[in-house]
């Protein structure tokens, strides 16, 4: 009985890896327009805090 349950340790580790290979390699959802437009204004106003703390500093 203890062989059996030393068996199923490779199984289970096995059956765990293939569950999340599959959920990491699934495509991305595609973005909706929203959420798009959202993204690149939060990118455009990290971009235009860095501009400015970089000239703070370089005065």
């Amino acid at each position: 009985m203890t062989v059996l349950l030393w068996l199923a340790i490779p199984l289970v580790a096995l059956i765990i890896g293939i569950v999340w290979a599959y959920f990491a390699s699934r495509p991305a959802r595609p973005a909706q327009m929203q959420e798009s437009m959202e993204s690149f204004s939060r990118f455009r106003r990290a971009l235009a805090q860095h501009a400015e703390r970089s000239a703070a500093r370089s005065k």
